[in-house]
């Protein structure tokens, strides 16, 4: 995982599931690497800009692109909002941002829990079947 060195905060939290990096919406800011450095095995100290401020973060080498891409993301949906809703207002757009993604966390992790429960019911329905074969 990575680690974030700010007071828990909206910003902090949105930091542990997304690369956040330029709200300008820039596509050759977002996508450009920043300088990397190595911290030992395979971890690395980048800076991520959010709201227009710089935040240390230290990533495992194997989660950075992951992290950066998801960071794109965040700036397309901060981008949207803004010109959906004409607010400015960085903290709301974050908020809206945080409020939209855990939104679909939970409809993601309630599918997954009914679609687990429809495997777990014909299972033990085909189980039952041959459990009832006689084998002569």
């Amino acid at each position: 995982m990575f680690v974030v060195k700010y007071k828990e905060s909206i910003v902090h939290l949105l930091t542990k599931h997304f690369a956040l990096t330029d709200l300008t919406g820039e596509k050759e800011q977002a996508t450009q690497k920043q300088p990397e450095i190595r911290t030992g095995m395979s971890e690395l100290s980048i800076k991520i800009r959010i709201a227009d401020r710089d935040y240390p973060m230290r990533v495992n080498e194997e989660e950075e692109e992951r992290l950066r891409a998801a960071g794109r993301m965040l700036n397309e949906r901060m981008k949207a909002f803004r010109e959906q809703f004409g607010t400015a207002d960085k903290q709301d757009l974050l908020a809206m941002v945080a409020l939209e993604t855990l939104a679909d966390k939970l409809l993601t992790a309630q599918s997954k829990a009914e679609s687990e429960n429809t495997l777990a019911d014909k299972l033990t329905h085909l189980n039952k079947l041959l459990a009832s074969l006689k084998l002569e």
